[in-house]
């Protein structure tokens, strides 16, 4: 099974991390794929449904990304350009829009996050400069990670510490952990890509993702997951699928194909068989995940307390965080009824479905598991 490869700096640059591949580290998830599906009402008690406020000066273009924090709603518009916040109940509160090149002004977001040790909203743009606003939109200060040119994501390891990520595979590095307080990278990786990777089939927005209080790295296709950590990063799961579990080895004389050919291969016989996760989300009872199944999509969650996992019958493919026993999902109004329709639990909200018009803003959808899970 293909690895992470982690190019090791001269100590005399960086105190530099190690990959820990001790299968001692690492679980195992064994994913039977003709599991029966399991209807959402036997999974869940309740659904909520927050209709995020439609006005003129709240209008969501896209979603790119939802950071939940504390009563507030904190929403990437990458078409925009801008920042957008919501209370949790949906009230529109108000926009951070300063694109420019002055002082206090950013430049192209490709990323944003929240630094909730300081109450701080930091926003990453390709060319590597962070721009360090308050909650509120006023500008604090900026800074620049070092030696790292097409900068695409971002998230918090530790109060000190981010992990940044590029798509461009080409890079000799494209993922590092850079320590502010010391403002020098200390820990860098290449995660070896597939073929179809490399023409840019991506199956997740960001393979970044927070578990809790730790930070994850998803590897797509290979379905690997890594702990991210100042000391560098170490597998602790592995899913295995069974004979749809990808084996890209196969596929190596491809390497010489044109794009065309390689994309050819993925739409007609690849991407009709294997398995590989398009969403991912883990806390410290469940994980969540949506995964490319014989051309289609399902959903699964897996219960770390039971070791068990079910596959749902019908879920709502978008943005997706888990919070304690809530998983909740950004739907766009036009498939609301879709998923709020065919299940007794849902029943409540129908009267907010109601009042939901194709046209208006997003909607969060917050389904509560049962204790049972």
């Amino acid at each position: 099974m293909r690895r992470l490869k982690i190019i090791i700096i001269s100590i005399i640059l960086y105190s530099c991390g190690e990959l820990n591949n001790d299968k001692n580290l690492e679980t195992r998830i064994t994913v039977n794929t003709e599991n029966p599906t399991t209807n959402n009402d036997e999974i869940f008690s309740s659904i909520t449904l927050t209709p995020l406020e439609t006005i003129d000066e709240s209008l969501i273009i896209k979603i790119n990304k939802l950071i939940t924090h504390k009563q507030l709603y904190i929403i990437l518009d990458e078409a925009q350009n801008s920042i957008l916040i919501f209370n949790t109940e949906g009230k529109f509160l108000y926009k951070i829009a300063k694109e420019g090149q002055g002082p206090g002004e950013y430049g192209r977001i490709s990323d944003i996050i929240i630094n909730p040790h300081k109450e701080q909203l930091e926003i990453l743009s390709p060319n590597g400069i962070v721009n360090i606003y308050s909650i509120k939109g006023e500008w604090i200060e900026d800074y620049e990670i070092p030696e790292f040119r097409s900068t695409h994501l971002m998230e918090l390891v530790d109060p000190d510490i981010r992990a940044i990520y590029s798509k461009d595979s080409r890079l000799d590095n494209n993922l590092s952990l850079y320590s502010k307080s010391q403002n020098k990278i200390i820990f860098t990786a290449h995660t070896e890509t597939s073929i179809f990777e490399n023409i840019s089939i991506s199956l997740f927005r960001s393979p970044l993702k927070g578990s809790g209080d730790n930070l994850i790295f998803c590897t797509p296709f290979t379905n690997e997951i890594y702990k991210l950590s100042r000391e560098g990063m170490s597998l602790i799961h592995s899913w295995d699928f069974g004979q749809y579990t990808p084996n890209f080895e196969e596929h190596s004389s491809l390497i010489q194909a044109d794009e065309n050919q390689i994309f050819d291969k993925f739409k007609n016989e690849v991407g009709k068989t294997f398995i590989s996760f398009s969403n991912y989300e883990e806390n410290e009872q469940y994980i969540f995940a949506h995964f490319m199944y014989k051309g289609g999509v399902q959903t699964i969650i897996f219960s770390k307390k039971l070791d068990r996992f079910v596959t749902l019958k019908s879920f709502p493919y978008g943005i997706t965080e888990i919070l304690d026993n809530t998983i909740q999902v950004v739907c766009d109004p036009e498939y609301i009824q879709t998923y709020v329709n065919n299940d007794s639990f849902t029943n409540n909200e129908i009267p907010t479905l109601r009042t939901i018009s194709k046209n208006d803003n997003p909607i969060i959808l917050k389904y509560k598991l049962k204790d049972s899970i």
